[in-house]
């Protein structure tokens, strides 16, 4: 009867722990989260420079539609905030994965609102107030991604790699601020 109990117990208690370990996900380690969000921020780069610089031709040649860009744009953020979201960082990255995931909510947001606001020379208030909040948007994006960069110093050239040129080119008053130009020479250490 003891034996019984046992074998329930345990499989209740492996049962536990296997739901836990489903919902909460595998906390990585410090060296595993910096390897995996440094791919996935590289590949943000790669994915977002050619969209980058189509919207910057594009604005060069004084072209005023770039919904089909900008559309491209926001679904490559999505995804790219999707793989942020899939990973868990240890509890001492936890703030400045926070961040980064509402940098990219923000700014996703604000090109949103790019869409909503329709053509530049519609200048009806309702137009005028969207612009406002696409551009307040942008303000707590670059907040939310200088305080990310600070909470992972590790990741700070790497995020000044693939989102600085991003948000210079919703607004040259923006930018990532100056810092790392070069990759960290030591992975993980803070």
């Amino acid at each position: 009867m003891k034996k019984i109990r046992r074998v329930r117990l345990a499989a209740i208690v492996v049962a536990f722990l296997t739901v836990a370990l489903m919902v909460g996900g595998c906390t990585l380690s410090k060296k595993a989260y910096q390897d995996r969000l440094t791919k996935i921020v590289q590949q943000a780069k790669s994915d977002l420079d050619p969209i980058i610089s189509s919207k910057a031709e594009l604005e060069k040649k004084g072209g005023t539609n770039l919904t089909e860009i900008i559309k491209k744009e926001i679904k490559v953020l999505k995804d790219i905030k999707n793989q942020v979201d899939s990973i868990t960082p240890p509890d001492d990255f936890f703030a400045g994965h926070a961040e980064l995931l509402q940098f990219l909510d923000l700014y996703i947001q604000s090109e949103e609102n790019y869409l909503k606001a329709g053509k530049p020379s519609n200048k009806s208030k309702n137009q005028l107030l969207v612009q406002n909040q696409q551009f307040q948007l942008t303000i707590a994006a670059n907040r939310a991604l200088s305080e990310a960069s600070r909470q992972l110093p590790f990741m700070q050239y790497y995020f000044q790699q693939a989102f600085g040129r991003l948000l210079s080119s919703s607004n040259p008053m923006l930018g990532f601020p100056p810092g790392q130009r070069q990759p960290p020479s030591s992975p993980g250490k803070k």
